[in-house]
């Protein structure tokens, strides 16, 4: 499956395409907040404030947009899934919900259906399930047990059955998701690197691999002030912070090359 990859600056004009919407409206001030956060990387608020508009306006495509990736961003898969799916329906060919769509389902096809519980059956009619029972439809039907009945209260944990798929919190414990994002940055998609980083850098924030992936990502996408934000407060305390002497090494270099590139870009 093949993902487009976005620079910084075509992924925020692409974010703005959603200020202007179909009938040329603006974007309401509670969604310009929304937005404003989001790009500052707070993601759980921008996702809170994008929701309390949606419960008043459900079907806004451009609250659905930014609620769907400040979710997903922010490692709610569910909430991610359900917003982009209302979105697709209304824009299908958005780049962003075209992307985000793409991301949320190589999750599920890696780690899983997102949704824990399945599509429920029809409601069940006792009469219609008696006429079938009657007719054999479920097989043989005996009319005396075998009288050797377990009592329940005697069973073992290990009949149990596991759950068909993990639960969602478990997603960020399974290498999948690992290899998902060495092999985006392998192929030079470094949009999709760094959010699956992102994910897993929210789930272990002491992990250094993830954290030099995060910042690895970043600085190719030219996010060269981010890679400083990220590396520099933990660089400069006394203590490596957890880093081993190759991580150590490779993030200064890092950080260097990133301070350069910073300072280029100042007038």
């Amino acid at each position: 499956m093949r993902i487009t990859h976005f620079s910084t600056a075509t992924l925020l004009v692409l974010l703005g395409l959603t200020v202007v919407s179909l009938d040329a409206r603006e974007l309401q001030p509670q969604l310009r907040e929304a937005e404003r956060l989001y790009q500052a990387g707070r993601y759980q608020d921008a996702a809170r404030t994008a929701n309390d508009y949606l419960r008043f306006f459900p079907d806004d495509f451009q609250a659905l947009v930014i609620a769907g990736i400040s979710a997903y961003n922010n490692g709610d898969y569910l909430s991610a899934k359900k917003h982009i799916a209302k979105a697709h329906a209304r824009e299908p060919k958005h780049p962003l919900v075209v992307e985000y769509a793409a991301l949320l389902r190589e999750i599920e096809y890696r780690g899983g259906s997102l949704s824990p519980i399945p599509l429920q059956p029809p409601a069940s009619n006792e009469y219609e399930t008696a006429g079938f029972f009657k007719r054999g439809y479920f097989g043989p039907g005996f009319t005396h047990t075998s009288g050797n009945v377990i009592d329940p209260a005697l069973a073992t944990p290990e009949v149990a059955l596991p759950m068909p798929h993990p639960e969602t919190e478990s997603i960020f414990k399974t290498q999948p998701v690992l290899d998902i994002a060495e092999k985006a940055f392998a192929e030079g998609n470094f949009h999709k690197s760094y959010l699956f980083y992102s994910q897993l850098l929210a789930s272990q924030p002491t992990n250094r691999r993830f954290l030099i992936g995060r910042a690895e990502s970043a600085f190719h996408m030219k996010r060269y002030r981010q890679v400083v934000d990220m590396l520099g407060p933990l660089l400069a305390a006394p203590e490596t912070q957890g880093f081993n002497a190759t991580e150590i090494k490779k993030a200064r270099q890092l950080l260097s090359d990133a301070r350069q590139k910073a300072f280029a870009e100042q007038p």
